[in-house]
């Protein structure tokens, strides 16, 4: 698998639509793609495509991919934000749908696999997530003494310890700026052999 490629596309959460190619940036040259049956799915189905003489084509997939626990939500991204239907909220158990960008990836390894060219972050168990819709630092990445962790807002830690933390992609998911409670801690996760 070509992990640069991977790492540099946009993410496409949705029950998609061509209709929603055109709000692609022009400079966009490849997608992951996931696809659920309906709202309420957990599992879906996951492409990675490439853009080739103006036209998307299928570079992989498919290939299982999970949603949360209650399905799909529209999500605030490149596209999601003004679309009718059921909304993202903080601890709703929904992937955000949508077309977002991928932020940073964070990982336990001190580097990227082979090839790979992107940001990165080691994490720590200084690292963690706020999701707490009242802090300042509200859907942001934050470094904190672990010995003495701040006890007023909540946060997910990011070195969970087990393989679906090994590996996060952020989904830049409710981030410019991030709206308290519409959702936070939204991760592409997947396993590196």
């Amino acid at each position: 698998m070509n992990y640069k490629r991977l790492l540099i596309s946009l993410i496409a959460f949705s029950i998609a639509s061509n209709a929603y190619a055109a709000a692609l940036p022009d400079d966009c040259a490849q997608l992951i793609v996931a696809l659920a049956p309906d709202w309420n799915a957990v599992h879906g189905r996951l492409y990675l495509l490439d853009k080739i003489g103006g036209k998307w084509r299928a570079n992989a997939g498919p290939m299982p991919a999970l949603f949360g626990k209650n399905g799909l939500a529209w999500g605030s991204g490149i596209v999601g934000q003004d679309e009718p239907g059921l909304r993202k909220h903080e601890r709703d158990g929904r992937a955000p749908a949508g077309i977002f960008r991928i932020g940073e990836v964070f990982t336990y390894d001190a580097a990227l696999p082979p090839g790979a060219d992107y940001p990165f972050h080691q994490v720590t168990e200084a690292d963690v997530w706020s999701d707490d819709p009242r802090s300042p630092n509200y859907n942001r990445h934050i470094v904190i003494d672990p010995r003495n962790p701040p006890d007023n807002y909540s946060h997910e830690k990011m070195r969970g310890g087990d393989f679906a933390y090994r590996w996060l992609i952020e989904i830049r998911h409710n981030s410019d700026p991030p709206v308290p409670g519409d959702g936070s801690a939204i991760f592409f996760t997947f396993v590196v052999e």
